[in-house]
């Protein structure tokens, strides 16, 4: 594993942060400038900000009708990675 995977692990565990505008400047500065310069992280961003354009779409009644366990379940691991 070099310097440049490590960053990037660090990005995307963090990148739910950015999009929130949850990292302090300085982190966010940084970020950014790792993104223009990596591909794969600015494509991982690109994803994040494409999945959540698309569910923001959904209607809620899509959202009511997941079954409460399967919902509890993809909760549980959310919060397990933000962990």
């Amino acid at each position: 594993m070099n310097i440049d995977d490590v960053a990037c692990r660090d990005l995307v565990q963090r990148i739910t942060d950015l999009l929130d505008g949850a990292l302090a400047p300085d982190e966010e500065r940084a970020a950014l400038a790792h993104i223009d310069e990596c591909p794969g992280c600015a494509a991982a961003l690109d994803q994040f900000r494409r999945t959540i354009d698309l569910l923001g779409r959904l209607p809620v009644e899509a959202v009511r009708s997941v079954d409460p366990s399967v919902m509890t379940s993809l909760v549980d691991a959310f919060r397990a990675r933000r962990s």
